[in-house]
Parts: structure tokens; C-alpha cells; sequence
């Protein structure tokens, strides 16, 4: 019998994870912990722009027809999955940087480029600009979804579950939904170190992929079967 696993990440990456999963012979069960929304935005003069930043390939898919301003500018994405969905955008001047937002400045300020236009979600971690003169505008949010009711019946009860946390936004709500018994039938495979401790203690076992990729977590949840 295949094992199940729980992908919590939102539309469209929810089923390119269950493909995957489904591929490598795992049960994947959609459960989404949250949905992702549009934010109205007022673009600034692209006079006064020199790149952009992106940090999530939501940002491209919600920021709508404003961002369409800054079609020629560079424009420098922390993954491959984000730098796919600002090409598919119209994006021509595409670098990836090192999976997160910390290693993604560093190649920005080698580049020379300022200002730069940060598109995000209203919630982001903080992060050392290293000079830089970065306008941060929100174009997405995060509303969360599901129940503590709804995970719990979605985990099969005679087995327990893998769980897939691709943020550690996913990883606190999840810890607000599961209770410290339920907690002994997970095991946790997180896309970071961040991630991971957003979920907590109790988890039956976790383990963090080796990369920020969903490639990487495929492979961890596989060394755990």
C-alpha cells in the first residue's frame, strides 16, 4: 500500500506536488492550510526602478496587470521555480540566486543594480539589505484555510502520514491545527531549517531536504520509507 502523504502547499503547486508524488509511488492527499489572494497595489514609476525582486512565484502569478510596467527590467528570483513563472510572465532578464532571500542579495548587489522593487506577500521574514535600496510592495496574501477537524480526519488513522511543509508560514499553521497526540502519527519533511522549527516538537520524525526544491523533498521523504 502506498504511503500518504499530506501536501499542504496551495493552487498551483499543490498538484505539480501530488504529481510528483504519485510518480514515486507515495498516496498524496491535498489539504491546503492556506489560499493565496491578490492585494491591490499601486505601481511606482518605472523611471525609478533599476531591477526587480521576487521572492515567490506568487508574486508574479497575483501582481496582475501593474507589474506589465516592468517587463524590461532585470529581474532577480531566490529559485528556478520562481525564475520559470517570471519568464512565463514576459520577464526576458532573469537571474536565479541561491534558494532564499539571504543568498539572493548577496547576487544582487554584485550586480550593481538599485533601486530595486521588491514584489512579496504582506508577510516576509527579515532579511539584511546589505545596502541596498529595496521598495517593498506586498501583491499577494495568505489567507489561511482548513480546520483542525478537517486535517485530522484527512490523516488515515490506522497509519499515520508524511507531511510536506514547503514555508514556515505552512509549518505554524499546521502547528495550530494538529494536537501534541496527533503530532505522533506525522513525520514532518520541510523544504528549510525555518520551516522545520516553525512546526514545533512532538512529530513522530521529520527531516529537512538538502535543498530548497521540491525535487530535495521528494528525496528526503524517500530516505525516510
Amino acid at each position: 500500500m502506498a504511503d500518504p502523504v499530506l501536501v499542504l502547499r496551495p493552487e498551483p503547486g499543490a498538484a505539480r506536488t501530488a504529481e510528483a508524488l504519485r510518480a514515486a509511488g507515495f498516496l498524496p492527499i491535498l489539504y491546503p492550510l492556506y489560499e493565496i489572494e491578490p492585494v491591490e497595489w499601486t505601481s511606482p514609476d518605472p523611471a525609478g526602478i533599476a531591477a526587480l525582486l521576487v521572492t515567490s512565484a506568487n508574486a508574479v502569478r497575483q501582481a496582475g496587470p501593474g507589474m506589465a510596467r516592468f517587463l524590461s527590467k532585470p529581474l532577480f528570483a531566490v529559485g528556478e521555480a520562481t525564475a520559470t513563472a517570471a519568464r512565463q510572465a514576459g520577464f526576458h532578464s532573469v537571474q536565479v540566486g541561491g534558494g532564499d532571500i539571504a543568498s539572493t542579495v548577496p547576487v544582487m548587489v554584485a550586480a550593481g543594480l538599485g533601486p530595486v522593487l521588491h514584489l512579496s506577500g504582506t508577510e516576509i521574514r527579515a532579511f539584511d539589505p546589505a545596502g541596498l535600496s529595496i521598495l517593498r510592495i506586498p501583491v499577494y496574501r495568505s489567507a489561511p484555510q482548513g480546520s483542525a477537524e478537517g486535517l485530522a480526519h484527512a490523516v488515515p488513522r490506522d497509519r499515520g502520514a508524511f507531511a510536506l511543509v514547503h514555508s514556515p508560514r505552512a509549518g505554524v499553521r499546521l502547528a495550530e491545527l494538529v494536537t501534541q497526540e496527533e503530532r505522533e502519527r506525522i513525520t514532518i519533511v520541510a523544504i528549510s531549517e525555518a520551516a522545520s522549527e516553525a512546526c514545533g516538537s512532538g512529530w513522530r520524525d521529520r527531516v529537512v531536504a538538502g535543498a530548497p526544491t521540491g525535487q530535495a523533498m521528494l528525496a528526503g521523504l524517500q530516505m525516510l520509507v
